[in-house]
């Protein structure tokens, strides 16, 4: 494979990851003077914090980090502890309770620094990064820092309570943070990416800590990324759309009944940006028999500039927080106490909205299901949502633990051994396709198998004739069930002129009208086996020489004879895949795992999923041949749990001045790591290494280990390794 950049970027990812607990150096994180960071960590008498920082942009009032005392609108006064740029543009540090900032005479610069407030020895100190000398100090006065205080906040001042509240916010970037307390670390912070979302990590507990918003929040280039935790991601409303069959469809039914004594936390994150005027919803119950306005008993849900909270009888009531909480990827998590009449939603784990409201009201018992990603009545406001887990409590007592899952190839959540898969509404249809991401929990190593991602916009030729000997065993699954048009799976024939006709396809317009249907007769009718249409993998063969059809998971037919099966004529047109036989209409949205077919005895093909660079497609392991198209996609681990390789590195014998191509293709692998005799050789990720005759001679063992992207993880595959035997000058090769 050519696609080096590509690859040696992932491989650096990799290599990142492998650093622990230490951050790439000089990796920083960096605000436009828009969010704040909450750390969780209250400033004690035996504090020492040392935060290193640079200004981008020079603005008189706004501070690099700073905690209040009390105050929900916090002013320079009264700070616990803080660091910002005062109206002279000199730099001013203030700690202790109701302390008056003191100013230190070093202006405010663009470059590197590093404070350094001591509470024990009550002083300041500022350095210039790499310096041993302070250029600024103060002593302070007696550091009381009393009680009631709030956590500090990077780049910003603010409370994170009662409302998202911080302002002073600052435009710079932070390299690192620390706290001490008695001499102990208790908190250090090092940039990272989590997932896509820019933070820090505390190496102390392995926390990660994000903005309270994140727009304007970003990382440097070589910021450490470390994988996202398990999600299921639902595609939601495209608001952009006008026709209700566009705009999306998937929700989650959990089958629960909430009620006056239920909790619920939802760890959520949205899977967009929010746009348009439409209500997207993240969470919805509701008793049915009640007028609509009041029918939300547990509603949460964003609009346009807000959100908003439904718990009882009460309706809607707007949460603190602003347009920019609903920015895309941040982990957050929501909990509605009917019991207790609250609603708290947090961020990092740290609060930043609690409502304890008499306006709510304690649920009666619900007659609809609580949805995630819709409305309780699936009447629209689909979210775009990540959903990372669901806990579901009944007087303080745990009876549901949603977990996310892939469970034959569908992305869906568990609870004990319950699976709960993602569902569609008939009326909304074509928009975006569930996925599961990050690290998520599978129910078997077959459910992380390569596949080929079709668009609904591809067809690939197989250039098979099919007759009355054939079978057909595909390997897919549906990657939009609700696809509002007719999905070929693939196709053989052409039924348009009274030709055989072989099919696997949804029958029905879409949403849940449509089941699995098939056809392998000369009139080209179908029958549907009466499965709706889902995003499980399935196994299903048509047999033509048995009359025999078979669909599992589902055990349709299984061995019986099937009626109306005609068998006694050969196609004119080749087979397709992913739509009809014209390759023009009906084009199916999939992952195809793998698809062989048989006459007789005899293997015919054998499709596997197939990338070398830019060029991604099936490869027929019978003919040795590539079959490409542009938009497709290869994702997954290897089939069946262990690499399918089309080359194996072989073995080579080098003399004087020789060099050889050691060369391997796995399926579905993104990228290579090539050792000689254990030892990582720089600089090569591709499919392909060049080496050369070794002087004085030797036996290297070179071992390529394939790199696959398993749900936006990079893993490594199974090694393989060859020789390459290098002749000395002098020696004599005898060839018998």
């Amino acid at each position: 494979m050519k696609a080096r950049t590509q690859c040696r970027k992932i491989l650096a990812v990799m290599a990142a990851l492998s650093c622990g607990a230490v951050a790439a150096e000089d990796a920083y994180i960096e605000s436009s003077g828009g969010t704040a960071i909450n750390t969780g960590y209250f400033v004690k008498p035996s504090t020492r914090i040392e935060i290193d920082f640079e200004y981008t942009v020079l603005t008189k009032r706004t501070a690099v980090f700073g905690g209040p005392t009390s105050s929900s609108s916090p002013s320079e006064s009264g700070a616990a502890c803080m660091l910002y740029i005062n109206s002279s543009g000199n730099i001013e540090p203030a700690f202790g309770r109701n302390a008056t900032p003191g100013s230190v005479e070093a202006p405010a610069k663009t470059e590197r620094r590093t404070a350094v407030f001591d509470f024990p020895d009550k002083s300041f100190e500022l350095y210039a990064h790499g310096s041993a000398t302070a250029i600024g100090t103060k002593s302070m006065a007696a550091a009381d820092v009393g009680s009631g205080h709030f956590p500090l906040m990077l780049f910003a001042r603010g409370t994170s309570v009662n409302g998202m509240v911080f302002n002073l916010a600052s435009s710079c970037r932070i390299y690192s943070f620390k706290a001490y307390e008695n001499g102990t670390i208790v908190k250090e912070f090092v940039p990272c990416v989590k997932g896509d979302v820019p933070g820090f990590r505390d190496v102390v507990d392995g926390t990660f800590h994000t903005g309270e918003c994140v727009v304007g929040l970003s990382a440097s280039a070589n910021t450490p990324h470390i994988p996202d935790d398990g999600f299921v991601e639902l595609a939601g409303n495209d608001q952009t759309k006008e026709s209700n069959d566009e705009k999306g469809g998937h929700y989650i039914d959990t089958g629960y009944l909430a009620g006056p004594n239920t909790r619920i936390e939802l760890d959520y994150a949205f899977a967009a940006n929010r746009s348009g005027s439409g209500d997207w919803y993240m969470l919805a119950s509701a008793q049915s028999t009640v007028s609509a306005e009041n029918q939300n008993y547990f509603s949460f849900y964003a609009q346009a500039t807000s959100l908003r909270a439904s718990l009882g009888s009460s309706g809607s009531i707007v949460t603190g927080l602003p347009v920019q909480t609903n920015a895309m990827h941040v982990r957050r998590t929501a909990i509605f106490d009917s019991p207790n009449k609250a609603v708290t939603i947090l961020t990092s784990g740290y609060v930043n909205y609690a409502n304890t409201n008499d306006a709510f009201s304690a649920a009666v018992d619900q007659a609809r299901t609580l949805k995630l990603g819709a409305t309780a009545g699936l009447g629209g406001g689909f979210a775009p949502l990540r959903i990372y887990g669901l806990k579901i409590y009944e007087s303080d007592s745990l009876v549901r633990d949603y977990v996310p899952c892939v469970t034959n190839g569908a992305p869906g959540l568990r609870y004990g051994s319950t699976f709960v898969k993602v569902s569609h509404t008939a009326t909304y249809g074509k928009a975006g396709m569930p996925k599961a991401g990050g690290d998520v929990a599978v129910s078997s190593e077959r459910d992380r198998d390569a596949f080929v991602l079709f668009t609904g916009a591809q067809s690939i030729d197989t250039g098979y004739n099919a007759n009355g000997n054939s079978k057909f065993v595909v390997d897919f699954a549906f990657a939009n069930a609700h696809n509002s048009s007719q999905q070929f799976v693939l196709e053989t024939g052409n039924s348009s002129s009274g030709e055989l006709c072989g099919r696997i396809y949804t029958s029905g317009s879409g949403g849940t009208d449509a089941n699995y249907a098939w056809s392998y007769a000369k009139s080209g009718s179908f029958t549907s086996t009466g499965v709706s249409v889902d995003h499980q993998r399935r196994l299903f063969t048509i047999d033509a020489a048995n009359d025999q059809v078979r669909m599992e998971p589902g055990s349709y037919n299984g061995d019986s004879k099937i009626a109306g099966m005609d068998n006694d004529y050969n196609c004119p047109q080749s087979t397709r895949i992913g739509s009809n036989v014209g390759g023009t209409g009906h084009f199916a949205k999939i992952r195809l795992y793998r698809l062989t077919i048989w006459e007789g005895a005899e293997k015919k093909r054998e499709f596997v999923p197939y990338t070398d660079g830019t060029n991604v497609g099936l490869y027929d392991l019978v003919g040795n041949q590539p079959y490409t198209a542009a938009g497709l996609s290869v994702g997954g681990h290897g089939h069946g749990g262990a690499e399918e390789w089309i080359s194996r590195p072989s073995d080579a014998t080098l003399l004087d001045g020789d060099t050889a191509t050691l060369s391997a293709c796995a399926v579905g692998a993104v990228a290579y790591r090539w050792t000689r005799n254990g030892d990582v050789i720089p600089g090569e990720d591709g499919g392909e290494l060049s080496v050369s005759w070794v002087r004085r001679g030797a036996t290297d063992v070179y071992t390529v280990t394939p790199v696959y992207d398993v749900f936006g993880t990079m893993t490594n595959g199974e090694p393989v390794s060859c020789n390459v035997i290098s002749i000395p000058r002098g020696s004599v090769l005898i060839v018998f």
